[in-house]
């Protein structure tokens, strides 16, 4: 009964020491939806030093991760500035990284492996981008920029006035989580200047 007892605790303890069963690698494009419908996709590179990647945007822009770590059975990282983080098991049976991402809240957020094919860019067309193309658009516009001179950075953004007599409410429209181009494009998608025309 000893002798049994021993060889339980040496092979529980050489089990142990090797480490998860199943590792997955975090090496790679990772795509993962929000129960919203937003689609989150991560890039991961290993170097000799470690792990560092980005997130990035459906306009393809990328935001650095600030820390990173994964251990094949664990990934967790995060955007400091952004105050966004990410921690995930990794699931065999279905694999995918399962976790949960916080940012302004907290949501459920799988990660799979991506295909080349989900990245290959989907062209629609944009009606309402069409119309505001074609002209004539009833206002002007003006590239104008603000200086920071206490921060040391420029701030750069188009002005648009209506024709006819002013004054004219304004709104300021300004891009969100991460770099973007000053139309807002998302998936091809020119949001702000859909709105700025309307």
């Amino acid at each position: 009964m000893a002798n049994c007892t021993y060889s339980a605790i040496v092979a529980v303890a050489i089990l142990s020491a090797t480490g998860p069963a199943i590792a997955e690698d975090a090496a790679g494009d990772w795509l993962g939806q929000l129960p919203s419908g937003f689609k989150v996709r991560v890039h991961i590179d290993r170097a000799p030093d470690g792990l560092s990647g980005a997130l990035i945007n459906a306009s393809g822009n990328r935001t650095r991760l600030d820390q990173i770590k994964s251990d094949g059975a664990n990934l967790q990282f995060q955007i400091d500035n952004l105050g966004l983080s990410y921690d995930g098991a990794w699931n065999e049976d279905r694999k995918t990284w399962q976790g949960t991402l916080a940012f302004q809240g907290t949501y459920p957020l799988s990660f799979h492996r991506a295909t080349a094919a989900e990245f290959t860019p989907k062209v629609q067309r944009r009606p309402q981008e069409d119309a505001i193309s074609a002209g004539p658009r009833p206002y002007a516009e003006r590239d104008v920029v603000f200086d920071n001179k206490s921060a040391k950075l420029s701030l750069a953004g188009t002005l648009t006035l209506p024709d006819g007599k002013g004054p004219f409410p304004a709104v300021i429209l300004v891009c969100g989580t991460g770099p973007n181009m000053r139309d807002e494009d998302v998936a091809g998608h020119k949001v702000f200047l859909v709105l700025a025309d309307a």
